[in-house]
């Protein structure tokens, strides 16, 4: 999944989102997402059905942007995959915080989860665009070519915000933009800080094969 995610998001979506039509590939990343997502959770029929009841309405809603590209369908589509990812995100990290052993799946999950946060910001960018366009400055870079269609541009922003880079090129403007740009560059530092920082120092990386045995005639240290 993470390799998907990076793939998709980082290499193909702006390559695509510049010289044709990205929608497809974004069906591809939420359609993978969903399908990894469930298989993650196969043993809990609970957190199944609530997927695939955020799931159904979603991809309902895709449809209906790409029939009818109105404004309505697009921020209808957009919360639906927002709500969708958020509950992603918290299947993700369950699986993360749960009480077995930190391995190298645990690592990988707790990965997929920042890019999930970049994503679920992205979202939240654009439907805040959308209603006002005036509250993200997109800057001479973007703004004459811009529509609320093309969500790389938001995903740029969301990342380079999520990893406090800040370049300067896309400003929020108005209050809310405001704030939930703060509430990411806060939430990234922190997150890798705390959590990556404390999975990577409790994960037992090594083979069985190269673990050093144990002698039963050894005598415990003190």
């Amino acid at each position: 999944m993470l390799a998907s995610l990076v793939l998709l998001l980082f290499f193909l979506y702006p390559l695509v989102g510049t010289y044709g039509d990205p929608g497809i590939l974004l069906n591809v990343f939420v359609l993978i997402t969903f399908l990894v997502s469930l298989r993650a959770i196969a043993s809990n029929q609970r957190m199944v059905r609530v997927l695939i009841l955020l799931a159904l309405p979603m991809f309902a809603a895709r449809i209906w942007a790409s029939v009818s590209p109105d404004t309505m369908s697009l921020v209808v589509y957009s919360v639906l995959n927002t709500l969708f990812l958020v509950a992603v995100l918290i299947t993700c990290l369950t699986r993360v915080l749960d009480q077995s052993p930190v391995n190298e799946d645990k690592i990988m999950g707790a990965l997929c989860v920042y890019i999930l946060i970049g994503v679920i910001f992205s979202f939240v960018y654009e439907i805040t665009y959308i209603f006002d366009p005036n509250s993200i400055d997109l800057g001479t870079e973007f703004a004459a070519s811009v529509d609320p269609q093309q969500f790389w541009v938001f995903t740029y922003f969301s990342f380079v915000t999520l990893t406090t880079l800040g370049y300067g090129d896309v400003l929020p403007v108005a209050p809310f933009a405001r704030s939930m740009a703060t509430l990411e560059a806060v939430l990234g530092p922190l997150y890798l800080a705390i959590l990556i920082a404390r999975l990577v120092s409790l994960a037992d990386l090594t083979s069985p094969a190269a673990r050093p045995s144990k002698d039963p005639n050894r005598p415990a240290d003190t």
